[in-house]
């Protein structure tokens, strides 16, 4: 949470009033074709613009600023690093003459006062930068766009290493999702707003799906707690988990497959609800559940303490015919 707490409070020595949305711009839906969805996104985006009086919109991402630039033409923005350099909020020089690449994501190829932005934040915290051979407008995706890694993995692993091997030098960046896909392949890779006190990020490398969800968690509760304490009671209760006792490597697969221990918890419970499970061999259970346009498998058994080990997870993009009939009854 540290990059959006610290952001926001570099924001309010420029603009004391400014408000803070921690929704989603929609990029996701508009990658996975869910017109449906990404129209649902816009809607709210434009309807919270409105109701806060049309200001203008501060935004911290490129992807972010592409949509916005694309389907929400009438939403004035600024970039959040062109505006820290309008205002002189420069890093303090603590890197002196340390040399780094400056790496431009691929939303950025036609803003340039972004990219000069970016460096000029860069260079007055010290660092010599080098510029990559793709840089500017011709700028590649860092592996992230357009969720390339859900469908095809190995093409991610193969891209995003193309992209770490293009220099020796560590690379700094300014899109969140660089700096992940960078950081979880090896490379040392540093978001230029960690440059400021109170932005350095603690989780290295990228943090799993797991921890992203806990992040946002753990990021609206400190928000709310530090600007608006009188929307304490709009935080919601985290879900309650049961005990899951997760068998040695499993956690890694399970991120590496995106399925959250909510996913797994949701399928186990639904399993001992209504006994819809099959006995395995080895005495294990083995079960599924429909969430959202997955079907999700789990492989458990019962712990004494009530809990549940979990041995394996897996899922499909799927839908099983009978549970239609299942659910009609």
């Amino acid at each position: 949470p540290a990059l959006v707490r610290g952001s926001y409070a570099l924001l309010r020595q420029i603009l004391p009033d400014m408000a803070i949305s921690l929704g989603c711009c929609g990029a996701p839906a508009v990658w996975a074709g869910e017109v449906a969805l990404q129209e649902e996104v816009f809607a709210d985006i434009r309807a919270q613009w409105q109701r806060l009086g049309q200001p203008k919109m501060v935004l911290a991402c490129p992807s972010c600023g592409e949509m916005f630039r694309r389907y929400l033409p009438e939403i004035p923005t600024v970039f959040l690093l062109d505006l820290l350099a309008e205002h002189g909020l420069r890093p303090a020089k603590s890197v002196e003459g340390t040399a780094a690449a400056v790496f431009d994501p691929c939303a950025m190829r036609h803003q340039p006062s972004s990219r000069a932005a970016a460096r000029q934040l860069a260079e007055a915290a010290g660092y010599q930068l080098s510029e990559l051979s793709y840089h500017g407008e011709r700028a590649q995706c860092c592996s992230y766009g357009g969720q390339i890694g859900m469908t095809n993995p190995p093409y991610t692993e193969w891209l995003v290493q193309q992209r770490v091997s293009e220099s020796d030098l560590p690379y700094l960046v300014y899109c969140v999702n660089c700096r992940d896909a960078f950081t979880a392949a090896g490379k040392e890779a540093k978001h230029i707003l960690e440059l400021y006190p109170g932005c350095a990020r603690t989780t290295m490398p990228a943090p799993s799906w797991e921890q992203r969800l806990q992040n946002r968690r753990e990021l609206k509760k400190q928000m709310i707690e530090a600007y608006f304490p009188a929307m304490g009671d709009a935080m919601p209760p985290e879900p309650a988990l049961p005990k899951l006792v997760l068998d040695d490597g499993l956690a890694d697969k399970l991120a590496q497959e995106h399925i959250l221990l909510q996913d797994v918890a949701t399928v186990i419970q639904a399993c001992e609800a209504d006994h819809r499970r099959v006995t395995k061999p080895n005495g294990h259970f083995c079960g599924y559940r429909e969430i959202g346009p997955y079907t999700c498998w789990v492989e458990y058994h019962l712990l004494p303490d009530g809990g549940y080990a979990v041995h394996n997870a897996y899922l499909h993009r799927m839908k099983i015919e009978i549970e239609e009939h299942y659910r009609a009854e």
